[in-house]
């Protein structure tokens, strides 16, 4: 599949390698200090998770992708408007080489899943003790953990990327008086969401060859608001230990639009190429990106 970057794909994966490689708490060479004394095995396609083990994709000079690993049960029926239960174990291997699909969401039409709580993970053969960097895609209503090239970030920055997929629109966000009679209750379901995939990565990534204590929160429009939001959150303290967000400023009143900001009419084929997640009307699976 061949991959068409619009100008605001390009800034946002410019930027995201940029934040790993210019923070001086997230150096791109975290591991190249340690000594091989078993700690850190090789990290494989085939990796095992607190849950089961789980198979992924080897590409090009190791690098390793891992797609649609669940970090939590689906949220159906009675958990539909609830906090985020654990998946169920699984004993035979689960194969984790093609994108999962993107949760439930309303674009020009209805497409996805309710079973959505799933993370995609990227690394390379080598990765020992690396920085992580855990990506929120744009939109609270629509989007998918497929927004960014993750195996390219793995290459050029040095980390393990970990991208989620979280309950979007009304069935993340939703404040209706019954789903918040209890005191500690909101409505804020994706951001649970979001804290239960944070834990399975503290308790998972070592094996993924990255650093369960040098966690990035990033994010890109909504998930950028999200990311600075959870930094100062008590719930999330822990969780993480640094925050990104990436996103335009607002504009100065009366600023005119750069000619390279005009908006173009997109045909279909084009925009599927961008932003895959909103391609056809089935729920397919999509073909994983080159690299990986």
């Amino acid at each position: 599949m061949t991959h068409c970057f619009s100008r605001r794909s390009f800034l946002k994966g410019s930027a995201a390698a940029a934040a790993v490689l210019s923070s001086p708490l997230l150096p791109a060479d975290a591991a190249s200090s340690e000594t091989e004394n078993g700690l850190f095995p090789p990290v494989s396609a085939l990796c095992q998770t607190q849950y089961g083990p789980v198979r992924g994709r080897e590409g090009k000079n190791g690098l390793l992708c891992w797609y649609g690993i669940p970090y939590g049960a689906a949220p159906t029926g009675e958990s539909r408007w609830t906090a985020p239960l654990e998946p169920s174990r699984w004993q035979t291997v689960r194969d984790c080489t093609s994108p999962a699909p993107a949760a439930y969401q309303y674009t020009t039409f209805p497409l996805g899943t309710e079973d959505c709580l799933t993370l995609d993970i990227y690394s390379s053969a080598e990765a020992k003790k690396r920085p992580v960097l855990v990506y929120l895609h744009g939109s609270a209503a629509t989007g998918s953990s497929l927004e960014l090239p993750g195996c390219e970030l793995v290459r050029d920055a040095g980390c393990v990327f970990v991208a989620l997929n979280y309950r979007l629109g009304l069935f993340g966000w939703n404040c209706l008086p019954t789903l918040t009679a209890d005191p500690d209750a909101t409505g804020n379901f994706a951001l649970l969401d979001i804290a239960r995939a944070l834990d399975w990565v503290r308790d998972n990534i070592r094996r993924f060859g990255g650093d369960a204590d040098n966690i990035t929160l990033c994010g890109f429009s909504d998930g950028g608001r999200m990311a600075a939001a959870l930094a100062g959150s008590p719930l999330f303290r822990g969780r993480f230990q640094k925050a990104v967000a990436i996103s335009d400023g607002p504009k100065r009143p009366g600023r005119r639009s750069s000619p390279t900001r005009t908006l173009r009419p997109v045909s279909w084929p084009s925009a599927s190429r961008r932003w895959p997640w909103k391609m056809g009307g089935s729920l397919t699976r999509l073909l994983p990106p080159n690299g990986c």
